[in-house]
């Protein structure tokens, strides 16, 4: 197991963060600033600007969130309680990472536009080139003009202390801002994806930091993965590159949020779902060709496993040779 640090950075400006954004590797900005929530969100801040505010959080009596498995419940809280129980609660872990208004979940999250009363409070760094949608670019046109990303969505995220969120990938790149606590964040590249036992977007390994033995008794390719690590203080900001795998570890009792922009190319080409909320549905190809190796597996299950088995190592060499 390969372990490396993810640099951290400062001072950057438009031109830099760009040139470090094109390596396509995770970096951590130690001084962007975001706006007065910064320095102002606290427990107590939100709890008296949110108030009564409903809000649907996992809760689980475990600190590993396992979405496979779903060792968790969903509960509609309001907002001060779930702060409250975040703090207070000895018994159960809470997890809050904000969706859209609509009922049947056909809005992306937009801090903007599900929590008003702090809007406000957050602004992005110019030299991001992050789209709002202001008067400047009214249209993904627009945003394309003026050579911005076009933001997709913009998160909130509020955790108990020591609560772990599943190793997963997203489609989109995106920066994760830590406002209050301490977290650690471990990455995998997209190359290490035959390492991570993947169903979906997620693994299967829960516990990546359990001792070498047990891992290479329960998930033995898990030993090859290249490990990218970092611990964000309050203040700083970690970019994610898409296709990147995550897992976040609060070290405290944490508040932060994401934004998550969308490729200009990818959009051109039609290769999003229109459907995706989270960011984290597969490019319309690959989704095509996912169904496609459906069919063929169906297909050669019709031979005799003898020929079953020659085929498919003569598909998986074609496949490895387009790797090469």
């Amino acid at each position: 197991m390969n372990v490396l640090t993810v640099e951290k950075y400062q001072n950057l400006d438009k031109q830099s963060f760009n040139e470090l954004i094109e390596k396509d590797i995770p970096f951590v900005i130690r001084d962007a600033d975001f706006g007065y929530c910064m320095t102002q969100w606290s427990a107590d801040y939100l709890k008296d600007r949110l108030g009564e505010t409903k809000v649907t959080v996992h809760q689980s009596m475990q600190s590993m969130l396992n979405f496979i498995d779903k060792n968790f419940l969903y509960k509609t809280l309001p907002f001060n309680e779930m702060i409250d129980k975040c703090l207070n609660d000895d018994q159960h872990y809470y997890y809050l990472r904000s969706i859209g208004s609509d009922r049947r979940a056909r809005d992306v999250a937009d801090i903007r536009a599900q929590f008003t009363e702090i809007s406000d409070d957050v602004t992005i760094p110019s030299f991001m080139s992050i789209c709002q949608k202001t008067d400047e670019c009214r249209s993904t046109q627009d945003c394309h003009q003026t050579g911005h990303r076009q933001l997709f969505s913009s998160v909130f995220r509020i955790s108990s202390k020591d609560l772990v969120l599943w190793t997963h990938y997203d489609i989109l790149d995106n920066i994760l801002v830590q406002i209050k606590g301490r977290k650690r964040v471990v990455l995998f590249p997209p190359d290490n994806c035959q390492y991570l036992y993947l169903e979906s977007d997620k693994s299967r390994v829960i516990d990546i930091d359990e001792p070498e033995d047990l891992l290479r008794e329960k998930f033995p390719l898990f030993l090859n993965v290249d490990r990218y690590e970092c611990v964000l203080e309050e203040g700083e900001s970690l970019f994610i590159p898409s296709l990147w795998f995550h897992n976040t570890t609060a070290l405290e009792f944490s508040i932060g949020m994401n934004f998550f922009w969308k490729d200009k190319q990818l959009i051109d080409d039609n290769m999003y779902n229109k459907s995706d909320v989270y960011g984290n549905k597969d490019l319309n190809p690959a989704v095509d060709a996912f169904a496609n190796v459906d069919k063929l597996v169906k297909h050669l299950d019709k031979m005799p496993k003898k020929f079953t088995d020659f085929y498919l190592r003569v598909i998986i060499n074609k496949l490895q040779n387009k790797l090469n």
